[in-house]
C-alpha cells in the first residue's frame, strides 16, 4: 500500500480577519481535519501554514473560504507550496508585529445572546458584569492601540487575566478562546460614579445610582464603548428641554434608547425592516414614526430616532431605569467628536452624574462613531451642500427607516468627510476644524 503524500501550504489571508474569532475558527477547522501547522496574526491579516494530505488541505481551504466566522470578511486569499515539517498538531502562534499591509479591524459588536444570558444569571460569575464580552461580541476597533490585534495592543493590556479567564482564553472549546478583551469582575475594569466636579461618589452600585438620579430629572454622562453619551429620562419634558438648551440643539431629534424591541414597538411603529435594523449586530440608530400618545417628552423629536442597547452597561442601565432614556453624544452640537487621547471629561461641564469605567478608552473609534459601530458611516440621509450659515439637519426630516450615526450630533458629516480622501470631500470642505453646517439638497 502506498503511503499518502503529505504537503504543506503557506496561506495569506487579508480582510477583516482580526478580532472576529478567525484564528480560533482556523484552529478548529484544521484540528477537525487532522492537519498540522499554525495560524498567526500579522500586520496585513493572518498567515496560516497547514500540513497534511492533499485532499484534506483542499477541504480546509474550501471551509475557510465558504464558512468564515460571521463577523469576518475575507478580501483575498493567496497560497504557496511549502516544505513539509512533519507537524501533526495545529496551534495558534504569537503574532508577528513586522511591517506589512493595512490592518482592517472589526467594528465593535453588540452584546451577543450568550453573554446576555450570563450577565443576568445570578449563578454566573459574570452576573451584572458591565464589561463582559466574547469572541462573538464586544469592543474591537475602540480598544485597539496597535497592530496586529492582540491583547497587549489594546486598552485591556493593563488588566491581567485571572486564572479562570486565562483558562477560558486558552481553551479551544470555549467561545472566549483568544477573545482579546475578555475579563470578569475579578480581573477587568470596574464602574464608578463621579459628581459634576469629577469627584468619586461613594455608591456601591453605580448603575442603580445613575438610574435613580436620571429618574429624578438630572442629566448624566455615561461612558460606553468608545465615548460618552449625555443622558436623561426621555419621559421628563423639563430634563429633555434642559439638555437641548445646554447642547444648543434646537430641533434636531434626540436618539432614545429603549430596553428592547418590545419597548421600541410600544413607542413607535415598527416595520419588519426597521425591527431587523434595530436588532442587527451594528445596532444602528433608526428613525421611526412615533405612536400617538407615546410616553416620551414632546421635546425629544416629532419623529423618534430609536436604538436598543449595544453594550452590557446599557442593558444594565435600561433595566434599572425602567423606561426610555435620551442618549446623545457627548461632543458639542454640530461639532465632530474629540480626537483620541483628549480627556472627554474636560467637556462635561453640566451638572449631573458621570458613570465611567476605570480604564480610559482612547481608540480612534471615539472620533468616527457611526451607524456601523464606529467603522465607516452607513447613514442614509441625503448629503447636501455646505454653507457656513445653514442649520445642520434642523429644518429637515430624514426618511422613515433611515439609519443615522450611533453618536448623534456628529454634525455636518465632519467625522465622515475627514476620514475620506480629499478628492471625495465636498468642494466647500477645507479642514475638520472648519466651521461648517449642512442643509438638505
Amino acid at each position: 500500500m502506498l503511503e499518502s503524500v503529505r504537503t504543506r501550504r503557506s496561506i495569506a489571508i487579508e480582510g477583516v480577519v482580526q478580532g472576529v474569532g478567525f484564528r480560533p475558527f482556523v484552529h478548529g477547522v484544521a484540528s477537525l481535519l487532522g492537519l498540522g501547522g499554525f495560524v498567526r496574526n500579522r500586520a496585513g491579516g493572518v498567515l496560516i501554514e497547514v500540513e497534511g494530505e492533499s485532499e484534506a488541505l483542499e477541504r480546509f481551504l474550501d471551509e475557510v473560504r465558504r464558512r468564515p466566522p460571521p463577523l469576518a470578511r475575507i478580501e483575498e486569499i493567496s497560497w504557496l507550496e511549502a516544505t513539509p515539517r512533519g507537524e501533526s498538531r495545529f496551534h495558534i502562534e504569537e503574532s508577528s508585529a513586522a511591517a506589512g499591509g493595512a490592518v482592517l479591524v472589526s467594528p465593535d459588536v453588540a452584546t451577543c445572546d450568550d453573554c446576555l444570558r450570563e450577565m443576568f444569571d445570578p449563578a454566573d460569575r459574570r452576573f451584572h458584569h458591565p464589561f463582559l464580552n466574547c469572541t462573538n461580541c464586544g469592543p474591537r476597533l475602540t480598544v485597539v492601540t496597535g497592530a496586529p490585534y492582540d491583547r497587549e495592543r489594546t486598552t485591556m493590556a493593563r488588566f491581567a487575566l485571572c486564572a479562570e479567564c486565562g483558562a477560558e482564553y486558552h481553551d479551544p472549546a470555549n467561545r472566549r478562546f483568544h477573545a482579546q478583551p475578555t475579563c470578569c469582575p475579578r480581573c477587568g475594569p470596574t464602574l464608578r460614579a463621579l459628581d459634576a466636579r469629577g469627584i468619586a461618589v461613594d455608591e456601591p452600585d453605580p448603575v442603580a445610582f445613575a438610574a435613580r438620579e436620571l429618574s429624578r430629572g438630572r442629566i448624566g454622562a455615561i461612558k460606553g464603548i468608545g465615548g460618552y453619551h449625555l443622558a436623561c429620562d426621555a419621559r421628563r419634558e423639563q430634563a429633555v428641554a434642559e439638555l437641548r438648551r445646554r447642547k444648543a440643539r434646537d430641533e434636531k431629534p434626540f436618539a432614545v434608547m429603549v430596553r428592547d424591541l418590545e419597548a421600541a414597538a410600544a413607542l413607535c411603529r415598527l416595520s419588519p425592516e426597521e425591527r431587523a435594523l434595530l436588532a442587527s449586530p451594528p445596532r444602528p440608530i433608526v428613525l421611526l414614526e412615533r405612536r400617538a400618545g407615546a410616553g416620551v417628552a414632546a421635546s425629544v423629536a416629532p419623529r423618534s430616532p430609536q436604538l436598543v442597547p449595544y453594550a452590557p452597561l446599557h442593558h444594565l442601565l435600561l433595566r434599572e431605569a425602567g423606561g426610555p432614556l435620551v442618549m446623545t453624544s457627548g461632543n458639542r452640537s454640530d461639532e465632530a467628536a474629540p480626537r483620541p487621547r483628549i480627556r472627554l471629561t474636560s467637556i462635561l461641564t453640566s451638572t449631573g452624574t458621570t458613570i465611567t469605567g476605570t480604564s480610559t478608552i482612547t481608540g480612534t473609534a471615539a472620533i468616527t462613531s457611526t451607524g456601523i459601530n464606529r467603522g465607516t458611516s452607513t447613514a442614509t440621509r441625503k448629503r447636501g451642500a455646505c454653507s457656513s450659515s445653514a442649520t445642520c439637519w434642523r429644518k429637515t426630516t430624514a426618511p422613515r427607516g433611515a439609519t443615522a450615526a450611533r453618536s448623534p450630533g456628529a454634525g455636518c458629516w465632519r467625522s465622515t468627510w475627514s476620514a475620506r480622501p480629499a478628492r471625495e470631500r465636498p468642494p466647500c470642505w477645507s479642514a475638520p476644524s472648519a466651521k461648517r453646517a449642512c442643509r438638505s439638497a
